[in-house]
């Protein structure tokens, strides 16, 4: 009866190509398969690939340079912020959230992200590099902070197992609160399911936007509250100068009550593909570098310097207070298209892959959690400090340059 429902539904979404191997799997296969299958929203499925399709014309819209904290500024600021984020963190009321949800693989590396090592001395991951920043905080505050991990079902075992083989990284294991995001399916450029075997589906993570619903639906939020926490530091695994407990950051993002802020480095050049933080219609978003109308792209402004100058480097605070009320209720962020090389099956039942972007996956940004914000407060820092991401196997952005920069700030770890 499951069976036939499903069939009828997914001919209904003109997906039935899915079942083009049924009668070659055996009673197991055939199981497994309709439990994904079941799980799939083919109503949001086609939603969202409608939705991609819509493309925002920024060419024609009146953008604005966004009003920035800058690095030098006024020293008394400083250092009312900086007293009021120790005064927080003192009172116990902030967490620590890492999105975590990727694997190593454009690394050369088969495992979490998180569990990656640049190469330093000491061999340490980013995790453990991580763990011992909130250490240092805990001793430093006298509270044991809270520290919420999002991994992904590609890769949830894989880091729960490895906190638990390195002990945790001296944390306690109720500081640690694993939690994972929602995976959608891949399409082609038609809008068809992706299959990757006879009787699976080609799944993916669902953007770090969809970490605050996650928070929400894995209990975090409710944890946090329990704990008295009422601001979230957030970051992302692959960033090795990482700031966590930023007093300065956490101060203004209250001081200047703010739903969400961010911190921004200037644009190594007009190109560098980071979003933007820019005033559209009187109301500030994010710009991903490919939706930058070429003109704005090379705009100059002041000191002949680009006007929009701003890149966003995924570092944020959140109220929890905020993230309690956009979660309420049908939530949900707009999506963006990304083209990706997808292993799938062909007729004769091979796996193949494609050198060639034959598949799109949905996902969702978290920044884009601006346009539902009372109050956003951005601050400048330098990149030289605090941003420096391993995303790459070699050049930028890579583990080489990754451990530079680290022990350039003066690490030893």
């Amino acid at each position: 009866m499951i069976l036939a429902e499903l069939q009828k539904n997914f001919e209904a979404f003109g997906q039935d190509h899915v079942f083009k191997f049924w009668d070659e799997l055996n009673e197991l296969e055939k199981a497994e398969f309709l439990e994904v299958l079941a799980s799939i929203d083919l109503k949001e499925v086609e939603r969202i690939f409608k939705q991609i399709q819509e493309v925002k014309d920024y060419s024609s819209m009146s953008l604005d340079v966004a009003p920035v904290y800058p690095l030098s500024e006024n020293v008394n600021d400083d250092s009312r912020a900086i007293n009021h984020g120790k005064k927080l963190l003192q009172e116990k009321k902030v967490a620590c959230f890492v999105v975590a949800g990727g694997q190593g693989s454009r690394l050369g590396f088969e495992g979490p992200k998180g569990a990656f090592s640049v190469g330093l001395d000491s061999g340490k991951s980013l995790f453990a590099l991580q763990a011992d920043q909130i250490i240092e905080a805990a001793e430093e505050y006298d509270y044991e902070i809270p520290w919420y991990v999002m991994t992904s079902k590609v890769n949830h075992i894989e880091t729960v197992n490895f906190f638990q083989d390195n002990d945790y990284f001296g944390l306690k294991k109720d500081q640690v609160f694993f939690f994972s995001q929602e995976m959608l399916p891949a399409v082609d450029h038609q809008g068809k399911l992706i299959l990757s075997g006879k009787n699976k589906l080609f799944l993916s993570p669902n953007g770090h936007g969809g970490s605050l619903l996650a928070l929400k639906k894995s209990g975090a939020l409710e944890d946090m509250k329990k704990r008295g926490i009422e601001y979230i530091s957030y970051y992302q695994v692959d960033n090795i100068l990482i700031n966590i407990f930023d007093p300065k950051f956490i101060g203004f993002h209250v001081l200047e009550n703010a739903d969400m802020s961010f911190k921004m480095v200037k644009k190594r050049n007009a190109e560098e593909k980071v979003g933007v933080v820019a005033v559209n219609n009187g109301k500030m978003e994010v710009i991903e570098y490919s939706d930058l109308p070429d003109a704005e792209m090379h705009a100059v402004g002041e000191n002949n310097n680009l006007k929009f100058w701003s890149g966003s480097i995924a570092i944020h605070m959140f109220s929890l207070r905020f993230i309690e009320e956009i979660t309420e209720g049908e939530f949900s962020l707009p999506y963006h298209k990304a083209e990706k090389s997808i292993p799938e099956i062909n007729d004769e039942g091979n796996v193949v892959s494609s050198d060639k972007k034959n598949g799109i996956k949905f996902e969702t940004f978290v920044f884009d959690a601006i346009g539902f914000t009372s109050n956003v407060f951005l601050m400048e820092v330098a990149r030289e400090d605090e941003f420096a991401p391993v995303k790459n196997k070699a050049g930028e952005d890579s583990p080489e340059t990754a451990k530079e920069a680290f022990l350039k700030k003066g690490k030893i770890t």
